[in-house]
């Protein structure tokens, strides 16, 4: 299905939401048409997921024991020396 539009006979109030839409600017003082055209897309795209997932290397924690885990979470929490004195000789 295709519609076919002027630019001039839409509705001022609507521009703005088509131009948002569409990413371009519509000037009702050209002579511009607006194209609309309905395809059906064919089965091979992939449906976007439903359920969002993360991959396999996100897990890397799992498997650890809760002594693991704890020792894992102490460490995370020690403050890091983020300067270094330097010996003078």
């Amino acid at each position: 299905m295709e519609t076919i539009k002027r630019v001039r006979d839409i509705d001022p109030s609507d521009l703005p939401a088509i131009e948002r839409a569409i990413g371009q600017h519509l000037d009702p003082s050209r002579d511009q048409a607006l194209v609309v055209r309905l395809v059906t897309l064919p089965a091979a795209v992939p449906a976007v997921p439903t359920e969002a997932t993360l991959p396999e290397w996100c897990n890397v924690l799992e498997g650890l024991s809760d002594d693991e885990l704890l020792d894992f979470e102490a460490t995370l929490s020690q403050r890091p020396v983020l300067s270094h004195r330097i010996s003078r000789a």
